[in-house]
């Protein structure tokens, strides 16, 4: 897709490694202009904070997807403990149930968020904070510890930075939801319909509401 490998640690069968998140963005954007997926109404894109964890935890609610003892780590993840500190080929490891390899441990991985703190009450697939410095990653990796391979544990890094053990996973965002978006209110502008904003950035200073509901971009009031 990109034409390079950036990995420090190459293999045929390792994750890519030593990736910024704006080349992981882009390699999402080029796999979804190729002919084949373009046509299928294939998009793809770095998931969301809330999108991995739901993965990752495939209905589980313990400190890991197989459950909270770390004497089985090892089965499903390849980190410190067990990994020489070098990434391994996906998939020599245990699934999530869900059927994920690799979820745990090997190489960190990018989200689509900034790191921002958790909103307040319920909500429903949060997209996190519009603005920041540094983005999130997830999973941990064959570099560190049992706890930052957990389900819930929270990284996060610059994104202009190229680290050995980061790496990413893409979602491809189903069919429906790529090409069908909501209405905005009566008071709302439409300013983008799609489903990848991973690449806007928002001015801070703007006296407009900015929102993003089913896919849709939106500015409430009356625009300038």
């Amino acid at each position: 897709v990109m034409g390079t490998n950036p990995s420090n640690i190459k293999g045929p069968q390792n994750p890519v490694d030593s990736v910024p998140w704006g080349e992981a963005v882009e390699f999402c954007r080029k796999l979804s202009a190729f002919p084949a997926e373009k046509s299928a109404g294939h998009v793809y894109r770095l998931p969301t904070e809330a999108e991995w964890e739901h993965a990752c935890r495939a209905g589980t609610d313990t400190q890991y997807s197989f459950g909270d003892s770390t004497a089985q780590l090892g089965d499903y993840a390849w980190y410190v403990e067990n990994s020489g500190k070098t990434t391994h080929s996906v998939g020599q490891k245990k699934p999530n149930p869900w059927g994920l390899y690799d979820i745990h441990g090997n190489v960190w991985e990018w989200c689509q968020n900034w790191m921002g703190d958790y909103p307040s009450g319920s909500v429903t697939d949060p997209t996190g904070t519009l603005s920041g410095s540094r983005r999130l990653t997830r999973g941990g990796s064959h570099g560190w510890g049992s706890s930052c391979c957990r389900s819930a544990d929270r990284s996060n890094r610059k994104p202009d930075g190229r680290h050995t053990v980061m790496g990413f996973r893409v979602v491809r965002v189903a069919k429906s939801k790529a090409i069908a978006a909501s209405s905005p209110a009566s008071d709302e502008l439409t300013l983008f319909d799609g489903a990848d904003l991973s690449s806007w950035t928002v001015d801070t200073d703007t006296s407009k509401a900015f929102t993003v509901n089913n896919g849709v971009l939106a500015v409430s009031g009356v625009p300038s």
